[in-house]
């Protein structure tokens, strides 16, 4: 336990909704529009690696709520190495910075006001996310994760660690993507040094990785 309360100390978690938004727009309009236009199955599967306090995986089940038909259903694995961030996210109360950037639409839909200051997400949004309080760099995370996921989200993580630890989860991730399916990395962050193994995919001004069809 000692050893998980340092890492909370020393975990950078700032983060807030829709952080990112043209990445995300992107993510939506183009990337996921691409995906389901080639999609066998009707399940839309997301892993979001080093999820905080769940601003991100619960955007994306925001925005995968307003993307998808009734014919499509999708499922969100969120997993971080701090174990507080996995409770606040369990409780989805978020205060006014955190939804700062939410279009107010969104604010209506997908939150209940609690008060002045704070804000539940509704369930509509946590039922299609499970949140994991797991290490990316332990081989168990892995044996709890799945293999077939059209999108990881790995946003400000990679920059934590080392290129020998780079190169190793880039090569998790390879495996547990479906052909052509897209790894988002933060806006700052690049893998072209650690792999070739990527398509390159330009979108909006945004350089987008994309697991060979």
């Amino acid at each position: 336990m000692e050893l998980a309360k340092l890492i909370s100390e020393i975990t950078v978690n700032e983060t807030y909704f829709f952080r990112e938004f043209l990445q995300l727009q992107t993510f939506a309009e183009y990337a996921l529009k691409e995906v389901l236009s080639r999609k066998n199955n009707k399940v839309i599967k997301v892993l979001s690696a080093g999820c905080a306090s769940g601003e991100e995986p619960y955007t994306i089940s925001i925005i995968l709520n307003e993307m998808l038909d009734f014919q499509y259903s999708f499922k969100i694995d969120a997993i971080d190495i701090d174990y507080k961030m996995i409770e606040i996210a369990k409780e989805g109360i978020y205060g006014q910075y955190a939804i700062k950037d939410i279009p107010g639409e969104y604010l209506e839909r997908y939150f209940d006001k609690i008060d002045d200051e704070r804000y539940r997400i509704k369930e509509v949004v946590r039922k299609n996310v499970n949140l994991y309080n797991l290490n990316l760099i332990e081989d168990r995370t892995y044996e709890i994760l799945d293999e077939d996921y059209d999108f990881i989200f790995c946003r400000n993580v990679l920059i934590y660690f080392s290129d020998d630890i780079k190169r190793k989860l880039i090569e998790r991730f390879y495996i547990m993507l479906n052909e052509g399916g897209y790894i988002f990395l933060g806006h700052s962050e690049s893998i072209n040094r650690i792999t070739s193994a990527f398509q390159i995919v330009k979108a909006n001004d945004f350089i987008l990785y994309r697991k060979p069809l």
